[in-house]
C-alpha cells in the first residue's frame, strides 16, 4: 500500500462528511430551492468527478475544433487558476506566451494559442464570466471548463470525464480520495467520457465503466465515449511559441534519452504516455505542483539534472510550454509534446446528441 493510499484510509471519516455536504447541496438544486441562472446561449459543461488531471483541456480543444468545423461560433470559459485575472473577468489575449499565462492562467492561454480565433474568457465566477462572454461574443455555444459542480449556471449539455487510468482509491470522497461527487452524480450527465483509455489497465477500465453504468438512471441514459490520448508529434519550444509547424514524429525520438518536466494534475500519465509513444528511455522526470510557474532557477536546476542523468532531450507538456521562455534554457531547447484526444466510434452519436441539445 502506498503512502497516498494509507492517508486515504486515515481521512475516510472526513470524506464521509464531505460527501454529505455535497449531497445536501445537490438536493437543494434538485428541488428548486437554489436557483439556476440562464446567460442566454447554450452552455456545454465539461467537468469531472475527481479533482484535477482527468484530461479536460485536450478534450475541450477537440470539442471546440469539432464545433467550429460545423460552423458554430464557440466561446470557452475557464477559471484561469492562479492567474492575475482569476478574480476578475477578462478575455484572453496573447502577446508573449509566458506573460499571458501569468495574466490569464496556463490552461486558458494554451487553449487560446491552440485554437486561434476562438475567444477564451477567464474569471472565478462561472456565471459572471459566461454572461459577459455571451453579451460580447453572441456565440452559438459556450464551452464551460470544469463546470459540472457549478450547478447555478444553466447548461444544455453536461459532459463528465472519468480518467480510466486513475487508481481506484482516487474514487473516494475528498480528502480521503479525489472525488468531488459520487458516481450517482452521473445521473445529471448527458455524456460520460472515459479518458486516457489507452493508458488504463483493462480491469480498471471495466471497473470504472461498470461503476458509472450502475449509477445511471436507465430512463436517462447518457452516451459513453472512450477517448485515447496520443502524442504523435513533438515541436521545439521556439517553434511552439511562434506557431511554426516544425513537427518531429514521436518515433524519431526512440533512440533518445528523455528528461521530462511537468506541472500538471497527474504527471504519471504524461510520463507513461511519452514512454509509450516514443519507445525512448525516460532518464528522469521533474514534477511540480499543478499550475506551478517556473523560475529561472528552476530551469537551471532542471537542465543540470537532465545533464547528470545523461538526457539528450528535455520534454514538456503544452500546458507548461506556455509558461516557459526559450531564452531561459542555456543547454538544450526543450521539445513540446503535442497531445491529441482521439475518440472512439461513439463520437458521431455524441456529436449528434450535443448538436440536438444546443439547437
Amino acid at each position: 500500500m502506498t503512502i497516498s493510499e494509507s492517508l486515504s484510509h486515515i481521512f475516510k471519516p472526513l470524506g464521509a462528511l464531505f460527501r454529505s455536504g455535497v449531497a445536501i447541496r445537490n438536493q437543494l438544486y434538485d428541488r428548486g430551492w437554489l436557483k439556476i441562472q440562464d446567460c442566454g446561449s447554450p452552455v456545454v459543461s465539461i467537468g469531472n468527478l475527481t479533482a484535477g488531471g482527468t484530461g479536460k483541456t485536450p478534450f475541450t480543444a477537440l470539442l471546440a475544433e469539432t464545433l467550429r468545423k460545423k460552423g458554430k461560433r464557440v466561446v470557452i470559459i475557464s477559471r484561469g487558476y492562479k492567474s492575475s485575472s482569476e478574480n476578475k473577468i477578462a478575455k484572453v489575449t496573447i502577446a508573449a506566451l509566458s506573460e499571458s499565462s501569468a495574466q490569464f492562467g496556463d490552461e486558458p492561454v494554451m487553449l487560446a494559442h491552440k485554437l486561434a480565433g476562438i475567444p477564451v474568457y477567464v474569471g472565478a465566477e462561472k456565471i459572471a464570466v459566461a454572461c459577459q462572454a455571451v453579451e460580447v461574443e453572441s456565440p452559438d455555444v459556450v464551452l464551460a471548463d470544469d463546470a459540472f459542480q457549478h450547478r447555478k449556471l444553466k447548461r444544455s449539455f453536461d459532459v463528465v470525464l472519468l480518467d480510466a487510468s486513475e487508481p481506484w482509491w482516487h474514487f473516494r470522497p475528498i480528502p480521503s480520495g479525489r472525488m468531488r461527487e459520487p458516481f450517482s452524480a452521473l445521473k445529471r450527465a448527458d455524456a460520460i467520457v472515459l479518458s486516457k483509455a489507452n493508458l488504463a489497465d483493462p480491469i480498471r477500465l471495466d471497473r470504472i465503466r461498470d461503476a458509472a453504468r450502475s449509477a445511471i438512471d436507465s430512463s436517462r441514459m447518457p452516451i459513453f465515449v472512450e477517448v485515447e490520448y496520443r502524442i504523435t508529434n513533438f515541436i521545439p519550444l521556439r517553434s511552439f511559441h511562434s506557431q511554426v509547424e516544425e513537427l518531429i514524429p514521436a518515433a524519431r525520438l526512440r533512440a533518445e534519452k528523455l528528461f521530462l518536466l511537468s506541472a500538471i494534475g497527474r504527471p504519471e500519465g504524461f510520463h507513461n504516455l511519452v514512454r509509450l509513444e516514443t519507445g525512448a528511455e525516460i532518464v528522469g522526470h521533474r514534477s511540480f505542483g499543478d499550475h506551478y510557474s517556473f523560475t529561472r532557477s528552476d530551469i537551471s536546476e532542471i537542465e543540470n539534472a537532465a545533464q547528470r542523468a545523461g538526457a539528450t532531450r528535455i520534454v514538456v507538456t503544452e500546458k507548461d510550454a506556455v509558461k516557459l521562455n526559450v531564452d531561459d534554457f542555456a543547454m538544450v531547447e526543450p521539445l513540446v509534446s503535442r497531445l491529441e484526444a482521439v475518440p472512439d466510434k461513439n463520437w458521431d452519436e455524441f456529436h449528434a446528441r450535443l448538436i440536438g441539445a444546443i439547437l
